[in-house]
């Protein structure tokens, strides 16, 4: 499939009847025509489309190229880092933002002034680190702006734009670790590293000191220590307090989201609960790059309080612009909470589907975490449904695949769910007290949703 073909049938219907309207003449509108029939049918074939208008490859290519452009041009005028930000944002446009991002940089390199083209790349590697799926950051990618926005600092901003690259590097490293789940093994490294390589100075801008703080707040979060978060939160909130600006208030409330985060894995569930629900409320929050995350893990910890009402509002929410693009366009992480949901709410269809769809979306098990997740949701989907047979024997084989990525029954907590579940569905609701130490330990932090679908699938 062409970028063309694919930009195409991923817009919402809104947006697919403004490009429709684009005025085309000649090989162009034939060459358009053809595409939307194959998108119809959803059989791509640029043999089919070169062979009836007899075009070579090369002049296919070509005009693909013009019209993806008069698409972008269509719904998103401004071209630079505004119509790359109009991609990033979309998740399923990575591959369309990478793309555009190489023709951006010609043009810019042709067409700014040195400090433009400094805030150039330094506004490209930051929509990389913000919008971006931890699937498709582009390490490199971050690594080659960072590099030319520091070479065009002024030398007054020069130790700035180094520790702000610094920065997006290390956390985009911690990211890749702890998707991975290898984050604790290199635990010593990154603390050298944050230690030696990020030292922040006096006259550090807001922005500087926000980085600096969330970076050190990630490195937390991988390694479980969410008492720590909070205290790097406040710590981060001195910092700031010297600053009079919007920038501040919109950081400060990026740290109280941490904040509600960190509460929710210390099992302090209802503080959480309130105070992620007047973020979400919040009409700057609701703007902000990354609510999309932080939805996602409110409805986790709706779910977890018994605000299922409030949960189902979040999840129609999010839905609803989606359409009938859910399947390709929504992210996986998205995707799972969903699953969670419909669990939750007892519609076990829709949980299957969403199930079935996180696993497509994680391919060979490529994302660690995820592939947990999905196993352990397919394994409850089962047994809430009434195959419980089919759940029991499920369990003894997530519980090898979790052997063989190193986290065995004695050193971790991840096959305690389906040990519990064995010994619910052996002892008919019933627990010995071994097990009834993993239901307990599976209550809490960010095991709290897992806990509570044990306790419904006890009460199965």
């Amino acid at each position: 499939m062409n970028l063309l073909t694919e930009f195409i049938s991923n817009l919402p219907a809104s947006e697919a009847a403004k490009i429709a309207q684009i005025p085309l003449r000649g090989v162009q509108e034939e060459v358009w025509n053809a595409l939307q029939l194959q998108i119809k049918s959803k059989n791509y074939d640029k043999d089919a489309i070169t062979d009836e208008l007899k075009i070579s490859q090369a002049h296919f290519d070509k005009i693909i190229s013009e019209l993806l452009l008069k698409c972008y041009k269509c719904l998103c005028p401004d071209e630079g880092i505004t119509l790359l930000d109009f991609l990033a944002k979309r998740s399923f446009y990575n591959k369309h933002f990478y793309h555009e991002l190489k023709r951006q940089v010609k043009h810019a390199q042709k067409t700014l002034a040195n400090e433009a083209l400094g805030q150039f790349y330094k506004s490209a590697m930051n929509l990389i680190h913000r919008n971006m799926l931890i699937m498709h950051k582009d390490i490199a990618q971050i690594k080659a702006l960072g590099e030319a926005y520091i070479k065009l600092a002024p030398k007054s901003e020069e130790k700035d734009a180094k520790l702000l690259v610094k920065c997006r590097l290390i956390y985009t490293q911690i990211d890749n670790e702890f998707a991975a789940g290898t984050i604790k093994a290199n635990e010593e490294l990154f603390a050298q590293r944050l230690n030696t390589e990020l030292v922040l100075h006096p006259t550090a801008n807001e922005e500087l000191i926000f980085e600096y703080f969330l970076t050190r707040i990630y490195f937390s979060h991988g390694l479980e220590k969410f008492g720590q978060i909070l205290s790097i939160v406040d710590e981060a909130t001195v910092a700031l307090e010297r600053f009079d600006s919007p920038l501040k208030r919109t950081y400060l409330k990026k740290l109280l989201f941490k904040k509600s985060e960190a509460l929710y894995y210390l099992s302090r569930f209802d503080e959480s609960f309130q105070l992620c629900k007047e973020l979400i409320e919040d009409e700057e929050c609701k703007a902000f790059t990354e609510i999309g995350y932080y939805t996602t893990k409110f409805i986790q910890i709706c779910l977890i309080t018994g605000q299922l009402a409030k949960a189902k509002e979040v999840v129609e929410g999010i839905l609803l612009p989606y359409g009938n693009k859910v399947r390709e366009q929504l992210a996986i992480r998205d995707v799972i909470s969903f699953a969670k949901y419909y669990l939750f709410a007892r519609q076990y269809d829709k949980a299957f589907d969403f199930i079935q769809l996180g696993f497509e979306k994680n391919p060979k098990a490529k994302y660690f975490q995820y592939e947990v997740e999905l196993r352990n949701l397919q394994t409850a989907y089962f047994y809430l449904s009434g195959n419980k047979t089919d759940a029991v024997e499920m369990c003894d084989k997530h519980i090898k695949f979790l052997r063989s990525h190193g986290y065995g029954v004695r050193d971790s907590s991840f096959p305690h769910f389906y040990i519990v579940i064995k010994a619910l569905f052996d002892k008919q609701g019933k627990l010995p007290a071994k097990e009834q130490a993993m239901f307990d330990r599976y209550q809490l932090g960010s095991y709290g949703v897992y806990g509570r679908l044990l306790q419904l699938i006890q009460k199965a």
